[in-house]
């Protein structure tokens, strides 16, 4: 029985493990976006928009080059501001250690 309970216990921990949010992640770089959006995809808050050049203004670090990608945009209340054909400034973060990007800051 305590081996169970031991098994139960560990397999609960591990679910509540949560994986880090942009508040707690130490290495995170910020550039600024301005492009249009071409599509939404709720279900994945997924928002795909062609930018301009992206880069970080005080330092002139380009980030990417003009083109359209996929952007994960992980605030609820963010995503449902925006609209298809609709311009969009922002910031991408990148998280150097896992090379992860999403969008805030939305306006």
């Amino acid at each position: 029985m305590s081996r169970r309970l031991l098994i139960l216990g560990l397999v609960l921990l591990g679910a509540c493990a949560k994986t880090p949010t942009a508040s707690v992640r130490k290495n995170v770089e910020h550039y600024d976006l301005k492009g249009v959006v071409l599509r939404l995809r709720p279900e994945e808050k997924i928002a795909v928009i062609k930018h301009e050049q992206v880069k970080n203004a005080a330092s002139g670090k380009v980030w990417m080059e003009p083109m359209t990608m996929d952007f994960p945009v992980p605030n609820a209340s963010e995503f449902q501001q925006l609209k298809v054909g609709k311009t969009v400034e922002g910031r991408v973060n990148q998280d150097l250690d896992t090379l992860e990007y999403w969008l805030d800051q939305l306006r």
